[in-house]
């Protein structure tokens, strides 16, 4: 007859034909479970491996500067730090975001990434504040951000490594595309009607033109006047 397993006390375990009973010891009453103190409140590892790489982030954050991303694009250089490809379907989503939303070129919230060497950059030509209201709202004036300068003498093939936003740079170009065919077109409206003869021209036609065409020539002018331009967030590529 093959013999029975003990128990943890030594017993086989088998019930007691005899109808006596044994007095129960719980496991819980016992050295046999692990007694280790619990562990004092932590978060997860990626977490703090986030926090980390935030803290050198801020360190390696130099400051904010207003760059015409449309006519540096040769400059610009991408998938270093990220490497999302091209994606047209979430360029053709921006560009709708863009045509309905309109354009917050200037929200610090959008601000494109840019790794660089300080030294590349010409003194005093970027800020290294960002609105002074503690919180990402678009910046009330433009003008408070530098122009964003390169030094002269940098290698012809010197580049700009972008750590992100290659979708909007594609977005902005066909969006910059598509509202200077409109402000043509709102042009040669205005230009067929100041070619009418006063002699012949009606009192609702010239109304069309103060009330209607030269408001959008106006409104697309001054959006297009800031071209390119859109806020970078600057950081030194040696930290």
């Amino acid at each position: 007859m093959p013999r029975k397993a003990k128990t943890v006390d030594g017993s086989t375990g088998g019930g007691d034909r005899s109808g006596s009973s044994r007095k129960k010891t719980l496991v819980k009453d016992t050295l046999l479970p692990d007694m280790r103190k619990g562990e004092a409140p932590q978060v997860e590892q990626m977490i703090e491996d986030t926090n980390t790489l935030n803290e050198k982030v801020d360190q390696a954050l130099i400051g904010y500067a207003r760059f015409n991303i449309l006519a540096n694009k040769s400059k610009l250089r991408f998938r270093d730090w990220n490497t999302q490809p091209l994606v047209p379907s979430q360029v053709k989503m921006l560009l709708n975001s863009f045509l309905i939303d309109a354009v917050s070129r200037f929200n610090y919230s959008y601000g494109i990434p840019l790794v660089i060497d300080p030294s590349t950059l010409v003194e005093g030509m970027y800020s290294t504040k960002g609105d002074g209201s503690g919180s990402h709202h678009e910046a009330k004036k433009a003008e408070l951000l530098p122009e964003l300068k390169l030094k002269d003498g940098l290698p012809s093939d010197f580049k700009l490594a972008a750590a992100g936003s290659q979708h909007r740079l594609y977005a902005l170009a066909k969006w910059y595309d598509i509202k200077h065919k409109q402000l043509d077109k709102w042009k040669w409206e205005e230009a067929l009607v100041l070619s009418e003869d006063t002699g012949t021209i009606s009192e609702d036609v010239i109304d069309d033109l103060n009330k209607r065409i030269k408001p959008n020539v106006k409104t697309l002018e001054g959006v297009l006047a800031c071209g390119g331009q859109w806020l970078v967030v600057l950081y030194d590529k040696s930290v």
